[in-house]
């Protein structure tokens, strides 16, 4: 598998789990760091995502 496809289950994990994280101890502190994180890793993965397409689409 490539590294793409283990970031989308990763940050959905980031992201519910700085939410789940805030309404069990309301901490602002992780509300706002695992959407943010999650959000690096969308925009990595999709940076990788395209850079594999073009590699798959010039072959």
């Amino acid at each position: 598998m490539h590294d793409f496809c283990f970031t989308i289950l990763y940050r959905l994990l980031l992201v519910g789990g700085g939410i789940f994280g805030y309404f069990r101890k309301w901490n602002t502190t992780s509300l706002f760091e695992g959407p943010v994180i999650g959000l690096v890793l969308t925009v990595a993965s999709n940076l990788i995502l395209q850079a594999f397409h073009k590699t798959c689409s010039d072959s």
